[in-house]
């Protein structure tokens, strides 16, 4: 073998990649059978309810618990939700597990006041929340399915007069720095950002070693009170 060709294939092995970490997993994504077929190692943050055969990280449906009974203890019982956009396999599975919640406390998860957002953002944030506070039967909590969203929805009640957390609770998800950057402070479930990719390598790397494998590890946020959250 020449030296040309030697170089060339040195360059071609050092391309490849042994598996793959798919963070924002569509509702409908045809990357997962695709893989599935060509039994390409990978793992997920958060899984299609149609897809198995992989091994998947989920938000434990614990902390939308956490969340509803915190608001449900203050008194709360009309509660609405900005969720994160529709389509996407995280957004089906906190949606799933706040409805659970709600129907766990006798409360009603009223369809009206549940409303996915366009986008990820402030803007996104305050253009639904202003939808659902401008309802003559607004609900007396929201939670925001990411820190963006919250102080977007907060924008959109301070616009309407509405104080926070005498006219309205607000509870975040993820609990960025946005979260204790902003007046008041916001009510948030943390996320654990490195346990979520400690588990993720941790599957992708039994998958490269072992095969693809069918399994689901769960992480447990934390609900985090701060002064965003009142009784109605």
């Amino acid at each position: 073998m020449d030296s040309n060709c030697q170089h060339r294939s040195i360059t071609t092995e050092s391309l490849r990649v042994d598996g793959f970490i798919l963070l924002r997993v569509a509702s409908e994504d045809s990357r997962l059978q695709f893989l599935l077929d060509n039994a390409v190692p990978f793992v997920t943050l958060g899984r299609p309810s149609a897809h198995s055969g992989f091994a998947s990280v989920w938000e434990s449906p614990e902390g939308l618990h956490a969340v509803v009974a915190h608001l449900a203890g203050q008194g709360h019982q009309s509660i609405g939700v900005v969720g994160l956009p529709a389509g996407y396999a995280m957004a089906d599975i906190r949606m799933a597990a706040f409805h659970e919640a709600m129907m766990a406390h006798g409360l009603p998860a009223e369809p009206e006041l549940t409303i996915s957002a366009g986008g990820y953002y402030e803007d996104d944030g305050v253009e639904r929340g202003r939808r659902l506070l401008e309802r003559p039967d607004r609900p007396t909590a929201v939670i925001a399915f990411n820190d963006l969203l919250a102080v977007g929805v907060a924008k959109a009640g301070d616009a309407l007069g509405l104080r926070i957390p005498g006219d309205l609770s607000l509870v975040a998800i993820d609990d960025t720095i946005m979260a204790r950057n902003v007046s008041p402070l916001l009510t948030a479930l943390r996320n654990p950002a490195q346990e979520y990719g400690r588990q993720l390598v941790v599957e992708l790397l039994a998958a490269v070693d072992q095969g693809l494998h069918d399994r689901i590890g769960f992480v447990v946020p934390e609900l985090i009170i701060r002064s965003s959250t009142g009784s109605p």
